[in-house]
């Protein structure tokens, strides 16, 4: 079976799929890690959703209640923990050097590490997921896939912006695009309902939830984005502005 897991800042978002039989096995969440009032609410086959509450005090800790939780023989979730072959990861960040998705080992590690800066409220909770999961799961590859990856493709008249090339150079600055994980999906998908092979599949790809983006596929691949260097660029969200002129900032603060 693969553990899929989303570490966020004060949640843990799991699915249990075994590839055998080709269907979800369980799903759930812990909510409110390091905080007060934390619990786990879950669903597993032929039974309601289940909650229990439980102090979580770091990720480590709601990693081993995951665990515990379906090595429950009440819930029939797991047998044994040897039964999880393989744990996928998703991660915010890549940048410019994490194109593709990739084994998680010391080096990966780092250079997630690195690109703290470019993702400061998600990366840090991601990296502490990893951690946290290969101390409970050392024996399994953890694999990590990132949401600016697909966007790797652009080329580079679509990922510059207009501004001194020295802060490229020095500090990173250009779209990475995110919601990657979502848009390649339904890049496929459309090229499977459309009877076409992915390189022959053009585009406009949207992503629509609280967060918003939109992709512009071209030959099966990611053209341009409507994020940025942040996920605040591009369209209005539920939390996010979107692009607006930022002269108005100055306007009103005057």
């Amino acid at each position: 079976m693969i553990l899929s897991i989303n570490s966020g800042s004060s949640s843990l978002k799991f699915m249990l799929y075994s590839y055998k039989h080709h269907e979800t096995v369980s799903t759930g969440i812990v909510e409110r890690v390091g905080m007060d009032g934390s619990f786990i609410e879950f669903t597993c086959q032929g039974k309601n959703k289940i909650k229990i509450e439980h102090h979580c005090i770091n990720h480590e800790v709601a990693i081993e209640l995951m665990i515990k939780t379906m090595l429950n023989p009440e819930y029939e979730i797991l047998t044994t923990i040897d039964q999880i072959k393989a744990v996928g990861h998703r991660v915010l960040h890549g940048g410019d050097i994490i194109k593709h998705s990739v084994v998680i080992n010391d080096t990966i590690l780092k250079a997630f590490k690195d690109l703290v800066d470019l993702g400061p409220l998600h990366m840090p909770p991601n990296i502490t997921g990893i951690e946290a999961a290969k101390a409970v799961l050392p024996n399994v590859p953890h694999m990590a896939i990132m949401d600016t990856a697909f966007h790797q493709t652009m080329p580079p008249h679509t990922y510059m912006y207009a501004l001194p090339y020295e802060w490229y150079e020095k500090n990173k600055v250009r779209r990475y695009g995110f919601h990657g994980t979502s848009h390649l999906y339904v890049s496929r998908r459309t090229a499977v309902l459309l009877g076409k092979e992915p390189k022959d599949t053009n585009a406009v790809i949207l992503h629509i939830g609280n967060g918003a983006s939109a992709c512009a596929i071209k030959n099966g691949r990611c053209y341009d984005t409507s994020m940025g260097l942040t996920p605040l660029e591009g369209l209005i969200m539920g939390t996010r502005s979107g692009d607006f002129d930022p002269a108005i900032v100055e306007y009103i603060v005057a």
